[in-house]
């Protein structure tokens, strides 16, 4: 039966964690049954653990009352040595070896799946909890803002970028004109970025600089795919 009073002192503990109000119907019922067993085979203890039981209930698991409470029945429990004689729940409980489960029995498994079930609760809250502590975290740091590099549009980067648009409004996204026009702009574009300022197109629009030839590249990336496609079948 010192099972039975660790079980129910963990219940106790999980009531004061999930906030619960009142005792479960299960344990109430539950403790009336192991009262009775208590009472059976040990009368000594058996008050001591109903009161111990009253002062969790009253003062919650973690109080100075329960706590000394608990010790008293823990001290009662070491100076009977009739416990160690007793078979336990899971012994007297074994299917393998009684061709049916009896009522106590019963009763004691529905005790261990509501514990089952009420840590399998408290390990989904905790898990939730850690979701939402990591979402905080991430949403308070604070990141450092890019520095735009200067991007100087050229008189003729403009004209090839108006040239390429003319063209494919005209002649149409995969026509010969609209893909050299789309190339002559891509040529000027690289070649004043990489003599510049010594990076590549892409990277600069990467860090959100250069917003006319960034917006021109991004099309051309769309619309180059099917340019090479007609001219691989020409």
């Amino acid at each position: 039966m010192q099972s039975f009073s660790i079980i129910t002192l963990a219940l106790f503990a999980t009531k004061a964690t999930l906030g619960f109000t009142t005792a479960p119907a299960f344990l109430i019922k539950q403790q009336q049954v192991m009262t009775t067993a208590l009472q059976a085979t040990r009368p000594d203890t058996a008050v001591l653990v109903e009161d111990a039981l009253k002062a969790t209930a009253a003062y919650g698991i973690e109080s100075a009352e329960a706590r000394v409470a608990w010790d008293i029945v823990e001290e009662a429990d070491a100076s009977d040595n009739s416990v160690a004689t007793l078979p336990s729940m899971d012994e007297e409980c074994s299917v393998e070896e009684q061709e049916a489960i009896d009522a106590k029995c019963e009763e004691y498994g529905r005790f261990l799946d509501e514990l089952n079930s009420i840590r399998s609760s408290m390990s989904v809250l905790d898990d939730k909890n850690n979701k939402l502590s990591m979402v905080e975290t991430l949403k308070n740091i604070k990141l450092k803002e890019p520095e735009a590099s200067k991007v100087i549009s050229s008189p003729e980067l403009t004209e090839a970028l108006e040239d390429a648009r003319t063209a494919t409004s005209k002649f149409g996204a995969t026509s010969p004109e609209a893909a050299l026009a789309w190339e002559a702009y891509e040529e000027i574009a690289s070649s004043g970025l990489q003599n510049s300022m010594g990076v590549r197109l892409d990277e600069e629009c990467d860090i959100e600089s250069g917003q006319d030839i960034c917006e021109a590249m991004d099309e051309l990336q769309r619309v180059l795919p099917v340019m090479m496609a007609v001219a691989s079948k020409n």
